[in-house]
């Protein structure tokens, strides 16, 4: 296994493992880094807190029993495909507009806070890669701005930078006037997007179907979807770090304009856990110990 490159603490994370469990070893390590590099997460993370703090708990006081389940199933291994496809897509240039369709409203798993939905591990990874992570919804606007983790606490939001107030705040444009709110923030979603970032910003719209229905005829809808396929297309938008997320639970929930091939905007689908081996990691997570640190994305709530 390649372990250059791995900052002090991931280091020391992998030869407590490969101690205790032979991680680096035959099988083990074959389960656990099938491509003899090890996963992304290990070679970045929160450096200044040291290890990402789930999955450090898990393997301090978690059930041994369970710990070495972890280990010899390979669940050290990479992110969710979706999410691996998504950022390798980013990072190469192949589009800067997403739709993330299938299970998206599930739990996906972070080293840094065990199981969370699917749109806030889109987040919390967005936040690692990119100097802002907006989100809009039909039913709230624009949430609070999320600063990456390059980003000094001073430094002005995208609505600073464009001397407006956040939509939303302190206003009830989204159930009063929703058409005029939607043409009023797809502007201001445009003029971020135009801004000059160093590492980007990551504009996630949840529910697009309820936004794009496929029988819409609504003018405000079709400027929402020309707006997506400029964004997708246009050569603005490879020239920097943006990128723009679609969530839907359905491709066939979207309006035919979207789902074209044609308009540069790349679909990835979010399996279910149909995989006995994806069931079996969220179990062992959820029943890891009393002392293990909670997950407090997910709905349910276990005492080990």
């Amino acid at each position: 296994v390649e372990l250059c490159g791995l900052a002090d603490w991931a280091e020391r994370f992998v030869e407590r493992l490969d101690e205790q469990y032979g991680l680096l070893s035959g099988e083990t390590a074959e389960q656990n880094f099938p491509d003899g590099r090890v996963p992304r997460w290990l070679r970045g993370g929160r450096v200044q807190d040291g290890v990402p703090s789930w999955i450090d708990s898990f393997f301090l006081d978690g059930q041994r029993s369970l710990q070495r389940q972890w280990v010899e199933s390979g669940f050290l291994s990479a992110d969710p495909e979706w999410l691996s496809t998504l950022v390798r897509g980013d990072e190469a240039d192949v589009a800067r507009v997403f739709l993330l369709t299938g299970n998206v409203h599930d739990y996906a798993f972070s080293p840094e806070d065990g199981y969370l939905p699917v749109v806030d591990r889109l987040e919390a990874n967005a936040v690692q890669r990119k100097d802002w992570v907006l989100r809009y919804s039909l039913s709230n606007g624009f949430a609070a701005p999320v600063r990456g983790r390059s980003i000094p606490s001073d430094e002005p939001t995208p609505f600073e930078v464009l001397d407006v107030e956040r939509p939303g705040e302190g206003e009830d444009d989204y159930t009063r006037n929703p058409q005029h709110a939607l043409e009023r923030d797809l502007q201001l979603m445009e003029a971020i997007l135009r801004e000059s970032y160093d590492r980007g910003v990551a504009l996630v719209i949840d529910n697009l179907h309820l936004l794009l229905p496929p029988d819409s005829t609504n003018v405000n809808q079709n400027v929402l979807t020309d707006a997506l396929t400029r964004w997708a297309q246009a050569p603005w938008m490879f020239q920097s770090n943006n990128q723009v997320v679609l969530l839907s639970g359905a491709a066939e929930q979207l309006t035919r304009d979207v789902r074209s091939t044609s308009n540069h905007v790349e679909t990835i689908n979010v399996s279910r856990p149909e995989d006995q081996s994806d069931r079996l990691k969220f179990l062992v997570a959820l029943f890891a110990g009393s002392r293990v640190e909670n997950m407090t994305g997910i709905r349910l709530d276990v005492t080990a």
